[in-house]
């Protein structure tokens, strides 16, 4: 009975409320529950206490009480040992959790730096390639006065081959 008890109070506590009404139910229900729980226990204590005069009158050379107690510890050490288990595989599952957050970073730190040393060497290149463009041009506009000087030179040089034909043919 108190089994079900606590089960129903349970159930109530997981269950969401639409309206207030329905939360005012289960407040309602909740206090009835509570109250039968409150009748339950003592008659249960009772039954218990009768059940151990019992069991004492029947084997009086035995300290029952002493071993439900050894019994009710043991139980709780038990328990206590599951959880501790459980905590433990709890904890090394975030340990391996943490250590592939930790490779993920490395492995996303490495990208960056490459990333960034990318940049660097492209902007390097950048300048160095500015540099040889500008020197082209230059180069390229000295290069086109230097040919007008050559075409000048060879129109002067047909100019007086012309001049010693002409004086040579006239003489």
């Amino acid at each position: 009975m108190i089994r079900d008890i606590e089960e129903n109070l349970q159930i109530m506590e997981t269950d969401d409320c639409e309206n207030d009404l329905e939360y005012k139910i289960k407040q309602n229900a909740k206090m009835c529950l509570g109250i039968s729980l409150k009748e339950v226990t003592p008659q249960l204590r009772n039954y218990q206490n009768q059940m151990m005069m019992q069991v004492q009158l029947e084997r009086p050379s035995q300290n029952l009480k002493v071993d439900f107690e050894q019994e009710y510890f043991e139980t709780l050490i038990l328990d206590r040992n599951d959880r501790i288990k459980q905590l433990g595989e709890k904890l090394k599952k975030m340990n391996e959790l943490f250590k592939e957050m930790n490779r993920l970073v490395i492995e996303q730190g490495t990208l960056l730096d490459r990333i960034d040393i990318n940049i660097d060497q492209t902007f390097t290149r950048i300048k160095k390639g500015k540099e040889q463009l500008v020197q082209a041009n230059t180069k390229q506009e000295t290069s086109d006065r230097a040919q007008k000087c050559i075409c000048v030179l060879v129109g002067l040089n047909i100019f007086i081959a012309l001049l010693f034909v002409i004086k040579h043919t006239l003489l």
